[in-house]
């Protein structure tokens, strides 16, 4: 049970490389054409689909199995029964009705063991797959659809979290931060200090390993994340259709509200792009928004976080593909319409610091705050370091 349950386990993990490599590749294919890099992806796709072969195959070899070795030691024990009464010299005869009840039965009842085995090893097998869509499901349904509740409070506080993927050492170690309201609070560091899982505790995607994560005294979790959030990620998700459908994101056509639409385009300084769209609101982006550029894209994105009516924003690198003057429209655009939010905003621009009220330096794993920014000076090594890189 345990063998195919693991073996289950393997050709999932083999499965997530078979996809990661496709994405990885279509994702970035002009850099894989232009450096010929084809056989790096067909290497590890192929790799990982052999696992993936070799490890659903074993699970069918384990399945099937018991089904022979069930039919030999029954139809083995019946003959075994007839060579002893005849060894003892007992009268076959008188109980060969029964004997061959007996096999009757067995051989109409072993067809249904063998698939009750045969399922129950399939469940096992597929349980690992089963466990994660379980999690993306109840995520779903307690954390990402549940923004209709009442006004949250002014401070957002990260209590002495610790966090570690599976068991791996820790990626933040004892934070502690304090978030006022209505501020722009950026939050910086080198790549993997754990910038981007911060916000994923904030959101309820993960659970701390230890500590607490609260807002105006209530708890933050996974199962019960009552908080007005807007969210934009590194990489926004955009679907083939006409830019109202991908703002008002996951709403059937008689849900969307095109009047917050049109005051939202306004908003993130798009009103003029849209305006210049054959079919305007209705006009279809393409396949992974091919039709509008990188700013244009992050825009509709940060669209789409405000179509909540948040009351904490939360950008991951979300701003990167703006222009610094874009950047400082949108940002002052926002505060005059959401006096009241609160921005918490990941971003490697020492330019863009000078938009924010509080700038927080997460370093191997400890957070401070930087206080002495003004006129774009400080002491914090890393903001010099990407001064100088910007100048």
């Amino acid at each position: 049970k345990n063998k195919i349950k693991r073996y289950g386990t393997l050709r999932l993990s083999a499965n997530d490389v078979r996809f990661k490599s496709v994405n990885d590749c279509l994702g970035g294919i002009k850099d894989v054409k232009f450096y010929n890099a084809e056989q790096y992806y067909l290497d590890n796709f192929s790799n990982s689909q052999k696992d993936f072969l070799a490890y659903t195959v074993k699970c069918i070899v384990l399945s099937t199995m018991p089904r022979y070795i069930i039919e030999i030691i029954a139809f083995g024990g019946f003959f075994s029964v007839i060579l002893y009464m005849k060894f003892i010299g007992a009268d076959i005869s008188l109980h060969l009705p029964i004997i061959s009840l007996f096999i009757l039965a067995a051989y109409r009842l072993l067809p249904a063991i063998n698939q009750i085995y045969s399922l129950s090893s399939s469940l096992r097998f597929h349980m690992p797959a089963l466990d994660i869509i379980h999690q993306v499901v109840t995520l779903k349904r307690n954390h990402m659809h549940n923004y209709n509740i009442e006004k949250m409070g002014p401070q957002i506080i990260f209590d002495d979290v610790s966090f570690s993927y599976n068991n791996q050492d820790p990626v933040l170690l004892n934070v502690n931060l304090e978030i006022k309201s209505s501020t722009i609070n950026a939050i910086i560091g080198e790549t993997g200090s754990g910038k981007t899982t911060l916000l994923d505790l904030l959101l309820g995607f993960y659970k701390p390993t230890s500590g607490k994560i609260k807002i105006n005294e209530s708890l933050v979790n996974h199962s019960n994340n009552k908080i007005k959030i807007g969210y934009v990620s590194q990489k926004v998700s955009f679907v083939d259709d006409s830019v109202a459908k991908n703002i008002a994101f996951g709403l059937s056509k008689d849900e969307i509200n095109i009047e917050k639409i049109n005051r939202l385009i306004d908003i993130v300084i798009l009103k003029e792009v849209i305006n210049m769209l054959p079919n305007k609101l209705n006009e279809k982006i393409g396949e992974d928004g091919a039709k509008l550029s990188g700013g244009q894209l992050q825009r509709i994105g940060i669209a789409r976080a405000l179509y909540l009516e948040p009351e904490i924003l939360v950008l991951d690198e979300a701003t990167n593909a703006l222009d610094i003057n874009t950047e400082r429209l949108l940002f002052n655009s926002i505060k005059k319409h959401y006096k009241n939010i609160t921005i918490i905003w990941i971003t490697h621009r020492a330019s863009s610091l000078s938009l924010c009220n509080n700038i927080y330096h997460l370093n191997k794993n400890n957070i401070k705050l930087v206080d002495n920014f003004k006129n774009n000076t400080t002491n914090d090594e890393y903001i010099n370091k990407i001064l100088t890189k910007e100048t």
